[in-house]
């Protein structure tokens, strides 16, 4: 009798154990939920759309051409400006806004980050990329080591 008793006993720590464990593991859970949630929703107000999203050169390194069409929004009427990785200067401001639509004709032989700041330029609000392809990869071998026979 004595036996089952220890033996109950324990298992009733353990058990609680596992309980209290429980409950913090869903604390914990619940949290990173509601971050995350709390961080959707806050970049879900603001949106910044390209297309396409790929350029395809023929060969790795050659030129991309592309004409691009960004779109963007805010939850909140103000001064914004398009920025992109290829200049430092904005691509273009608008003033008492929550959306507009860019097009440009874009070259470039590398990926290309466009941001959407308030014009200020302190800000980040939202962000896109537009992405590089090749069909063919550039050869990591040089021409010059080629062999007739």
């Amino acid at each position: 009798m004595n036996f089952s008793l220890n033996h109950r006993s324990e298992l009733v720590k353990k058990i609680k154990s596992f309980i209290q464990s429980a409950i913090h593991l869903c604390i914990i859970v619940m949290f990173f939920q509601v971050t995350e949630l709390y961080a959707e929703s806050t970049s879900a107000n603001n949106l910044l759309e390209i297309s396409p999203k790929q350029c395809v050169a023929v060969r790795q390194g050659q030129d991309c051409y592309v004409d691009i069409k960004i779109a963007w929004q805010t939850n909140a009427v103000g001064n914004y400006c398009l920025y992109s990785t290829e200049q430092t200067k904005p691509l273009k401001c608008w003033h008492q806004v929550t959306n507009s639509l860019f097009k440009k004709e874009l070259v470039s032989n590398k990926n290309v980050t466009f941001s959407l700041k308030k014009q200020d330029g302190t800000e980040v609000l939202a962000t896109a990329q537009l992405a590089m392809a090749w069909v063919y990869k550039k050869n990591s071998r040089s021409h010059s080591s080629w062999r007739m026979f």
